[in-house]
């Protein structure tokens, strides 16, 4: 889907751990000019999570994809809105999700499901604070440093 997008690929994930494939399609999206976004908490209930999370904003934030941190209360949402398709579930972006844990995802078809989820995500928007690619070294080195050497390990996470 994400290779066919003509406008956005909007992501929500609790935890962002994208591999390989994943990282080379949002960067062809943004390449073709398609609206990419990616939503993840600023804090994770597994708090390594977010620094894994981090150690990818340098790539994806070369290549003009919006990273967003929410910060007014504890995420966890699932959703994924390609132009019109919407998968909303339990399922995150990680390697674990996708071949190990049991998720159980839908494919949204109301028209007033889907506009309701485009409101939800621009709302957690303004709660949210976006992360430019200037702004990364304020991160603690340490919690980057981490969050690298635990990315290492992304498909065992």
């Amino acid at each position: 889907r994400m290779g066919q997008s003509q406008q956005r690929i909007w992501i929500i994930s609790a935890y962002f751990v994208p591999d390989n494939m994943v990282i080379r399609r949002l960067i062809k999206a943004a390449k073709r000019g398609i609206d990419v976004r990616i939503l993840v908490p600023e804090v994770s209930d597994v708090r390594p999570m977010a620094w894994i999370s981090a150690s990818f904003y340098p790539i994806l934030l070369k290549h003009n994809i919006k990273i967003y941190e929410y910060h007014a209360n504890m995420m966890h949402a699932k959703t994924i809105i390609i132009d019109d398709w919407f998968i909303v579930g339990s399922s995150n972006l990680n390697h674990r999700s996708m071949f190990h844990d049991l998720e159980v995802d839908i494919l949204l078809q109301s028209e007033h499901a889907k506009s309701t989820i485009v409101t939800q995500f621009e709302q957690d928007l303004e709660h949210s604070h976006v992360i430019q690619l200037n702004t990364l070294s304020k991160k603690p080195f340490v919690t980057r440093l981490i969050g690298r050497f635990l990315a290492l390990f992304k498909h065992w996470l």
